[in-house]
Parts: C-alpha cells; structure tokens; sequence
C-alpha cells in the first residue's frame, strides 16, 4: 500500500486568510491511480496535481471558512490498495478581536490618578486573548482577557493631562 508523509500544514497551524497549500509526500512500489485531500472528514480534491513517487505534492484550497478544521490524504495504488495518515487539526481565523471601550469614556476628565480601564474583547475562535493598554502611544499592560468579559486593569499614578487610550487584543 502507499506510504504518505503529510508535510504541511503541521498540527495546530494557525492560518490567518483561509488559503491554503496542503503538501504531502506519497511512495509506492507501484503506480498512483489518485490521491486525495480529506477536509473535514470529507473528499475535497482528487488529483489537481500530479502525484510523483517519492517527491512533494502540493494540494491548494482557496477561500477556507473562518474555525477549526482537520485534513489528511487518501491514496490509492494502481492495485487498489489504499492508505491514509492521521487526521491533523488546524484552525483559520479571519478576524481580529472586536474591541469595545467601556470606561473611561471619551473626553472624560478625572480628578484622580488611579484610573480603571474597562473594555470587552470578543472573538470567534479564541475564549483567552492576549493583550496590551496602551496609553499615549506605550504599552502599559500587557495580560490576558477572556473573551465576551468585562476586564479592568487599573493604572496607578497617572500624571495630570490629556490621555489617549487604546487596547490591542490578538
């Protein structure tokens, strides 16, 4: 039967537009009659390119929808042997983090320099999101938040004067 290496993507590839080439390497004492990418447990492409003994195949797949997924390759021989690798799991997330900042509020003024900085993060694939408070252009936190939670991170001893505030989430 047919011996497959699955290259790339590896387990736990983490893709950030949904195009992906999927490459493998396929040997055999006999002839390839197809190989076969399996996405999510499903056919998806038979042969787009030629299967050379021995040698990397690439498979490409555009347009992939945001989440996690699993792939493999199916191989069959000219003497209808088959194989199959293990499933690997990969995962394409298309969007970043939607912030909303709750408080301070715009153009707020406070008489006191130990302020409290509220703000939600919501993803659709990651529930524990890094991220940083950036005041006046420096991090000043960098911490994890849980996504769709109200977080708070205080500052203590802010000076007097205009602030501009912002938090990055990925």
């Amino acid at each position: 039967p047919p011996t497959i290496t699955l290259g790339w993507p590896d387990a736990g590839y983490l893709d950030i537009d949904g195009n992906i080439s999927f490459i493998f390497n396929a040997t055999d004492d006999i002839e390839f009659q197809n190989c076969s990418l399996i996405l999510d447990d499903v056919f998806n492409t038979t042969n787009q390119t030629e299967v050379n003994n021995g040698l990397n195949t690439t498979i490409n797949v555009t347009n992939l929808g945001e989440g996690n997924h699993n792939w493999t390759i199916n191989c069959t021989d000219t003497g209808a042997f088959t194989s199959e690798p293990a499933k690997r799991d990969f995962t394409v997330d298309l969007y970043y983090p939607d912030i909303e900042l709750n408080l301070p509020s715009n153009n707020q003024v406070l008489n006191y320099s130990n302020v409290s900085f509220n703000f939600t993060a919501n993803d659709s694939i990651d529930s524990t999101l890094n991220c940083n408070l950036t005041i006046n252009s420096q991090d000043v936190q960098t911490f994890t938040a849980t996504s769709g939670d109200i977080t708070n991170r205080e500052v203590l001893n802010l000076t007097d004067g205009l602030k501009y505030w912002n938090i990055t989430c990925y």
